[in-house]
């Protein structure tokens, strides 16, 4: 309750109802192994049938056109694909756009074993995301037709020599937008359902187009009902015939697969169309673009970055992502890592870095793949503090938005950005320019005095402040590290790792006292 959520890129929320649906299915029914063949396992088998077929309708294509093969999540489908595609060892292509997740990027390492090629963008694969996850960016379907048609000129020479085929990564698309595979059927496509309807997690699929299933031959491990049959004492192993049990090893996850009809059951509920989901979120992505915009502080500098392709003026090309930096009045960039540890303690949540895609940050923040290599090479690694090297940022804040978000939720982001770093005045300039002055001189300008009348200590690391009355205290005593008792602690857990804001966003609401007579915190 009260609770501000903007990160639905990484995880929308999943419903009261859709989880109440979910545990009374499993309270009332008898569930089994869908491998061990008797009542309960069949039961559950038909069940997951069931399932594949509702993944597919959703996509607007049937089961003689694509299979459904689930995994671990997008990355593991990704997996699956860079593990079994046929690559032809020195011929093979692997092309993507530099804006794309690590998951995606991450396949090239396969590809690069069997002497095949990698190539980015500044039988053969094409990968792309239908929407950036890092600026909401939507990159055009039609490339699918284009690329297979040969008409893309992806191949050096003569394009019609060359085997395309079309991997789109549909994770942050589809939790907000309608993705129809019969009009543009891509060969391979990757879904996470957490970020469709918020759970379960850890469960995703492969869609391959059945066209393109004779590429998925290069199986070398085998595990679980994946084999059709096999011998222990001597190399003999025959696979299953059917995509999804093929590539399937181990026993699948049943009892989320079984959730995932009620995860579609509630979308199904809220609104019977995706398109009017998009237009929501659209809607609510842009009014949050235009009030940031509007924000300028004192001198008429921007107080937000936002990094776009677009202006959000149109929900094909664009998604219901914001991605950006704030600045001073100086131009001066507040590093990403405080807005957002500050944005926790209103129970504000956002996302911050570079969202495990390297390509687009580096891109649009300007840094160069020497810069990232440097800072990386120096100690620093994704999902650390650090956010400002030189003075510039090497992350970004991300808002996201989803079905059930509100304009309060915009507007809420919007009051918090205002009321903590607009700068309405040249104060801040006054205060240097005052202590400029008296560190010269030791006559001032009494016109501008400046009063301190309170000051706030944090004796606890990442909870929150102590406020120093001068009306009450007279003074307040320095030491070696600044203020005596700020950031003096630290909360540990049972494993002794200190707890910062960002592994826990609860520490904003602790309140510390000092007891200054008795000596106790």
């Amino acid at each position: 309750p009260g609770s501000i959520y903007l990160d639905h890129t990484g995880s929308t929320l999943y419903a009261k109802s859709q989880i109440d649906a979910y545990t009374a299915d499993l309270q009332s029914h008898l569930y089994g192994n869908p491998h061990s063949g008797n009542p309960s396992s069949e039961h559950m088998a038909d069940i997951v049938h069931q399932v594949r077929g509702t993944v597919l309708n959703h996509f607007n294509v049937t089961n003689d056109q694509y299979d459904c093969v689930f995994t671990s999540g997008a990355t593991g489908a990704l997996r699956v694909l860079a593990e079994n595609f046929e690559w032809t060892k020195g011929k093979s292509k692997f092309v993507y756009l530099e804006d794309n997740h690590t998951s995606v990027v991450g396949i090239r390492e396969p590809v690069e074993t069997q002497n095949c090629e990698a190539w980015c963008l500044v039988g053969n694969i094409f990968a792309y995301p239908a929407q950036s996850n890092f600026s909401g960016t939507k990159y055009p379907l039609f490339w699918i037709s284009e690329v297979k048609k040969g008409e893309a000129k992806l191949c050096p020479g003569n394009p019609n020599s060359c085997n395309w085929y079309v991997l789109l990564d549909a994770a942050a698309y589809v939790s907000c937008s309608k993705l129809d595979l019969t009009e543009h059927p891509a060969d391979f496509v990757c879904i996470s359902f957490y970020k469709m309807f918020g759970f379960p997690t850890g469960l995703g699929c492969l869609l391959v187009r059945k066209s393109a299933a004779e590429m998925l031959t290069n199986k070398r491990y085998f595990g679980g009902g994946s084999p059709a049959g096999y011998l222990a004492n001597c190399d003999f192993f025959k696979p299953r015939t059917v995509l999804h049990s093929r590539l399937e090893d181990g026993t699948i996850s049943f009892l989320d697969i079984m959730a995932l009809k009620h995860g579609f059951n509630f979308l199904n509920q809220v609104d019977k169309s995706m398109v009017r989901i998009q237009d929501h979120t659209f809607s609510l992505a842009q009014r949050l673009y235009r009030a940031m915009n509007m924000l300028k502080h004192h001198n008429g500098a921007e107080v937000v970055k936002i990094y776009s392709h677009t202006d959000y003026t149109d929900s094909q090309t664009q998604g219901a992502i914001i991605t950006f930096n704030v600045n001073r009045a100086d131009g001066s960039c507040i590093g990403f890592n405080h807005v957002l540890q500050l944005a926790a303690s209103k129970n504000i949540h956002l996302r911050s870095g570079c969202f495990c895609n390297v390509g687009a940050c580096v891109s649009m923040l300007n840094l160069t793949p020497e810069n990232m290599k440097t800072i990386f090479q120096s100690g620093h690694s994704c999902g650390d503090h650090i956010d400002i090297v030189d003075g510039k940022p090497v992350g970004a804040i991300r808002a996201s938005l989803g079905y059930m978000s509100s304009t309060r939720d915009v507007d809420s982001l919007v009051q918090f950005i205002k009321e903590s770093f607009l700068q309405e005045n040249n104060l801040s300039a006054e205060v240097n320019d005052e202590v400029y002055y008296d560190a010269r001189s030791s006559v001032s300008d009494s016109s501008k005095a400046l009063t301190l009348e309170k000051i706030f200590l944090y004796p606890v690391k990442s909870c929150r402040a102590i406020e120093v009355s001068f009306r009450f205290v007279k003074q307040w005593t320095l030491c070696e590290t600044g203020l005596t008792h700020d950031r003096m602690w630290m909360i540990v857990n049972d494993y002794g790792v200190c707890l910062t804001q960002k592994r826990e966003n609860l520490l904003a609401l602790i309140q510390p006292s000092i007891d200054l007579e008795a000596g106790t915190l």
